[in-house]
């Protein structure tokens, strides 16, 4: 018995889960807004639209792997490069959902989460090109 009303909940859990991604949305931050204010929102939109394929810790899971060693970032030039990829090609299951705001703000988290970005650094979207990321030119 217990063990299928734990299956139960975790169902629920999950379709809720599934639920509250369709109805995300958040009122954008100013630009010049703090990288640590970014990378807070950044949590929450990679918890809600992106944790089911990369796990909740960027670790992945059916998708690749963004947090930590070895984390598909690097794979990219740039921060730059990795947001316009976020923006057009992210999440693999509705492409271009994310607002540009999301993709920025997701991008901070991957980017402090990864020691790329400081928290006390001011966010400047026209700055982007200037965070190396250690890899090519990322092809799509």
């Amino acid at each position: 018995m217990k063990k299928w009303l734990v299956a139960g909940l975790g169902i629920a859990v999950i379709a809720l889960g599934m639920a509250s991604c369709q109805a995300y949305t958040l009122t954008p931050l100013p630009e010049g807004a703090t990288v640590e204010a970014m990378a807070d929102r950044g949590a929450d939109v990679f918890i809600n639209r992106c944790a089911r394929c990369h796990g909740f810790k960027g670790q992945g899971v059916v998708g690749t792997r963004l947090i930590g060693a070895e984390s598909h970032v690097q794979h990219f030039s740039n921060a730059a490069e990795l947001n316009d990829y976020i923006l057009e090609w992210m999440p693999k299951d509705k492409p271009g959902i994310l607002t540009e705001a999301e993709c920025h703000e997701v991008l901070c988290f991957l980017l402090v989460e990864n020691g790329v970005m400081n928290h006390d650094m001011v966010f400047r979207a026209d700055e982007l090109a200037a965070f190396h990321l250690g890899g090519e030119t990322h092809p799509h």
